[in-house]
């Protein structure tokens, strides 16, 4: 991220989009989402949020992905601490944990408003659709 805002000071950016954990399914949808909001002066200096299709969790999308129960081990934040001694990127989990043990749900109804609704591809499609493209 850091690396991201040097270069868009350095390179005299007015414009930059950051999007954190996102999902978006589809070019189209991806293309109206990200772009709409640069083209739109009023959108400029304001965060946005897009919501998922409902409330899922990450067991949940491996249940479709395997469409049963998978085998799987959840590290816990003194699992991931021990981890990281090893492996950087597990170490950035720590700060990441609520995000995988609490609901975060967002209010997307601004962004809706803005673009005048948005589709929302259902989790199981989303899965069963990535899945077949990846071969």
């Amino acid at each position: 991220m850091r690396r991201t805002l040097d270069a868009a000071v350095a390179e005299h950016v007015d414009r930059l989009i950051l999007i954190g954990t996102l999902y978006v399914f589809g070019r189209p949808q991806t293309e109206r989402i990200v772009v709409r909001p640069l083209d739109t002066p009023s959108a400029f200096r304001r965060a946005w949020n897009l919501g998922g299709s409902g409330v899922t969790t990450q067991l949940e999308l491996m249940r479709m992905a395997v469409d049963g129960s998978p085998r799987h081990m959840a590290a816990g934040k003194t699992m991931l601490r021990l981890m990281g001694l090893f492996d950087p990127f597990l170490k950035e989990l720590v700060e990441m944990h609520y995000l995988m043990t609490d609901p975060l749900i967002v209010d997307d109804s601004a962004l809706q408003q803005l673009l005048g609704g948005v589709t929302k591809t259902p989790y199981s499609e989303g899965v069963k659709q990535s899945l077949a493209a990846a071969g």
